[in-house]
């Protein structure tokens, strides 16, 4: 349901998007957001556990076994690619809601 959630709003599309400009691959790197976004939702923990939690606990569709040092890779993908991502998805929910749209706050008070 998250991972359709995530998609309907345009955030995974958003996340590919962003990831095409750098050295990324746009798939893996959103499976990947994807996989430490889901992991917090449902069982909130560090992002280096995240790594254990997706290979042991749960299963991922798309979502490649990855290290905790490709965790910390997304986490500065997020935290760089932040103004073009929110971008796109503010775009995408605003048509998605038909709303008009002058201010959004994003929390960055885990990064």
């Amino acid at each position: 349901m998250l991972d359709a959630l995530l998609g309907r709003l345009g955030i995974s599309a958003a996340l590919r998007k962003a990831a095409q400009g750098r050295c990324l691959d746009p798939e893996t790197t959103e499976r990947v957001c994807f996989a430490l976004t889901a992991q917090r939702a449902l069982e909130p923990d560090s992002k280096l556990a995240a790594t254990r939690w997706a290979s042991e606990r749960v299963t991922l569709p798309g979502c490649p076994t990855f290290a905790d040092d490709t965790a910390c890779r997304a986490m500065d993908f997020l935290l760089a690619a932040l103004p073009e991502v929110a971008e796109d998805v503010s775009t995408s929910t605003v048509s998605l809601l038909n709303l008009a749209c002058d201010v959004i706050f994003v929390d960055t008070s885990s990064t």
